[in-house]
């Protein structure tokens, strides 16, 4: 979970599970940089939870290192937005952002409550104290096993002109500019 600093966002709690959706670590982290907005919507993060805390990112860092070995696969949802907080480049990732198709096309990447809602039939984020990172961690790696036994165009959704971004400005009377490399544009252009 992220909190909003003088420096931009960064790291107020973080979650590991491990392979069998058992939590490995949690702990709630001091950001060096003074707090301006805690998200509390979000993360569920407040000043009060926060007093006393005295890990820092640093601490996370080597905690982790010490936990997970090098080959370890990160399994998490918008993992670079994780990755940049950690100030940590991993390259054996599964994103859960990416192995699932929002339904809408175009690129959108698909929220983690929607995934949880349509695949597991499961309500997360559901809390008015904020999201739990554990509970998004289980819930990455339940969606990777399901992807897993289910086969790789399992939740990527077939994109029909129905859903095409063109089609959807025609409908609603909306203006738009593709850009592409010139290659691709003039195979379209007619």
């Amino acid at each position: 979970e992220m909190c909003k600093t003088a420096a931009g966002s960064e790291l107020t709690q973080i979650a590991i599970v491990d392979e069998t959706l058992d939590c490995i670590y949690k702990t709630y982290v001091k950001p060096p940089n003074p707090i301006v907005d805690y998200l509390t919507t979000f993360s569920g993060i407040t000043a009060e939870v926060l007093q006393g805390v005295s890990t820092t990112l640093e601490d996370v860092v080597a905690h982790i290192n010490s936990i997970l070995p090098p080959q370890a696969i990160f399994v998490g949802h918008s993992l670079e937005n994780d990755l940049k907080s950690l100030k940590l480049y991993h390259d054996r990732v599964i994103d859960t952002a990416t192995i699932y198709s929002s339904g809408k096309g175009g690129g959108f990447k698909p929220g983690l409550r929607y995934l949880a809602m349509r695949y597991l039939k499961a309500k997360i984020q559901d809390s008015t104290q904020g999201h739990d990172p554990a509970e998004d961690a289980m819930t990455c790696m339940r969606l990777v096993k399901v992807k897993v036994r289910r086969g790789p165009n399992y939740g990527m959704s077939q994109q029909t002109d129905e859903n095409s971004l063109s089609v959807y400005l025609t409908k609603n009377r909306k203006t738009g500019v593709f850009v592409d490399k010139p290659i691709v544009a003039q195979q379209h252009c007619h």
